[in-house]
């Protein structure tokens, strides 16, 4: 987006970019002279709020006030970072992570002879 865009741009932007099936979604605020930090900050909690599916969002906010309170409310923090390369590292790390964590399991885990080794609803994991 341009330096122009308002809090309702970035709202409608990310239902925009979301629903053409991208994984994840680092949103980019720079502050020009119209647009304040906050009121993108709640534009973005709003529009991912809407979203059908969660999604990995990661914002950026190069102002020197850092990271708006209204990114920290509600039910999920939105992560923000200083710089576009940093909220790119952290996100590639997530990647990482999840694809090397085994998978979430639920169930008994079997044993010797088909016996649980667990109470229900855990499973054992061998770590790598």
């Amino acid at each position: 987006m341009i330096a122009s865009a308002s809090a309702d741009h970035y709202r409608r932007a990310i239902g925009i970019v979301a629903e053409a099936g991208v994984n994840a979604i680092i949103a980019i605020f720079v502050p020009p002279l119209l647009t304040r930090a906050d009121e993108v900050a709640t534009a973005i909690r709003e529009g991912t709020a809407a979203l059908q599916e969660k999604l990995p969002i990661l914002t950026v906010f190069m102002s020197a006030h850092g990271m708006p309170e209204e990114l920290r409310q509600g039910e999920r923090s939105i992560p923000s970072y200083r710089f576009p390369e940093d909220a790119a590292r952290a996100l590639a790390r997530a990647v990482q992570y999840g694809t090397w964590r085994p998978p979430r399991r639920t169930g008994v885990s079997p044993g010797p002879g088909g016996q649980p080794l667990r109470p229900q609803g855990t499973w054992m994991v061998r770590w790598r």
